[in-house]
């Protein structure tokens, strides 16, 4: 049926053409709409992605993935309150919504909202400890805070989840030089 073939996946033009045609069928059917917005997405079209998942979002409004995803586009589209706003409907929804305290902070953090954003990527670290983009993008915002040594701690704990990180090293040892000399 033209569900399944929506659900199928959407790599291709030909699932955007099911989509489409599920949306004639069966009417407003909100899983062609998110397909629909993952293929404008892959497009690069962010605009359109806002559209259908505005959409898929008006026949449910409970789907956090839409939500999470429309915020996902709406930052690609140059459009953080927005985003943020979406983010926060995620968490109204779902509190233990994983990806989106991620995404969230993200957001904060390009609105200039470093402390919430460290907040939000400590969530993410109580639910995976190991999260290396997290323990990395706290550590950044620990260092443009001028929190040297958070940083640093932030960057030797990712180290020791990833020894690979050569620009966390890197980064690691410009902090440690910095300490080093202004003490």
């Amino acid at each position: 049926d033209m569900r399944s073939q929506v659900r199928l996946g959407f790599e291709t033009e030909d699932a955007a053409r099911a989509a489409r045609g599920a949306l004639e069928a069966l009417g407003d059917d909100e899983e062609a709409h998110f397909v629909l917005a993952e293929f404008a997405s892959q497009q690069g079209d962010p605009e359109d992605a806002i559209q259908h998942l505005r959409m898929a979002i008006r026949i449910d409004p409970s789907w956090t993935k839409a939500h999470n995803n429309l915020g996902i586009q709406l930052m690609k589209a140059g459009r953080p309150e927005e985003a943020l706003a979406a983010y926060d409907e995620v968490v109204l929804i779902d509190p233990d919504h994983a990806a989106v305290y991620f995404n969230r902070a993200n957001c904060l953090r390009s609105l200039g909202r470093l402390s919430d954003a460290v907040a939000d990527y400590r969530v993410v670290l109580s639910r995976e400890p190991e999260d290396a983009d997290s323990l990395f993008n706290m550590a950044m915002i620990y260092d443009e805070m001028g929190e040297k040594e958070a940083a640093l701690e932030n960057l030797e704990r990712l180290l020791l989840v990833d020894p690979d990180d050569e620009e966390a090293a890197e980064i690691a040892d410009r902090l440690t030089r910095s300490e080093r000399s202004s003490t």
